[in-house]
């Protein structure tokens, strides 16, 4: 028993290099967001862009009071119009959104987290294939204030 754990302690610690060389963090300077190592980031525009076709690109900016308020009054409200959007998750330390953009035959999803702490940040994923909606959820929940 205690060899075994021994052995998932030593192959956790290994693997937290390999772990952290898969992922690269965009920034603003107060914000963060965590995507592939292989996105192909555009440091003036605090963005990163996943290679291949199609639409899929995150950004992190910060953002301030107001602006977080003039948001949830939007979404709240559904004043978003034919954006279709949703609180997914809200707490006492962020919000998560989700909204489509429907443009001809191509929809557009958005996912859209706010934290609410100082400094306030927002974290943008967009992306048109639906069966990456849960890798876009995860990189979208890794927006924070830079550390």
């Amino acid at each position: 028993m205690l060899k075994r754990m021994a052995i998932a302690i030593g192959l956790c610690v290994m693997s937290a290099p390999i772990m952290s060389a898969q992922t690269k963090t965009i920034d603003d300077g107060a914000c963060h967001v965590t995507v592939p190592a292989d996105w192909k980031a555009s440091p003036t525009l605090h963005m990163a862009k996943a290679a291949g076709p199609g639409m899929f690109q995150a950004l992190v900016r910060t953002i301030n009071a107001e602006h977080y308020a003039m948001t949830m009054s939007m979404v709240k409200s559904g004043q978003t119009g034919a954006l279709n959007a949703k609180i997914l998750d809200e707490n006492g330390k962020r919000v998560l959104i989700q909204t489509e953009l429907k443009t001809g035959n191509k929809t557009i999803l958005h996912y859209q987290l706010m934290t609410k702490g100082s400094p306030a940040c927002q974290g943008i994923v967009d992306f048109d294939d639906p069966a990456k909606a849960d890798q876009a959820r995860k990189i979208v929940e890794s927006t924070t204030g830079a550390k």
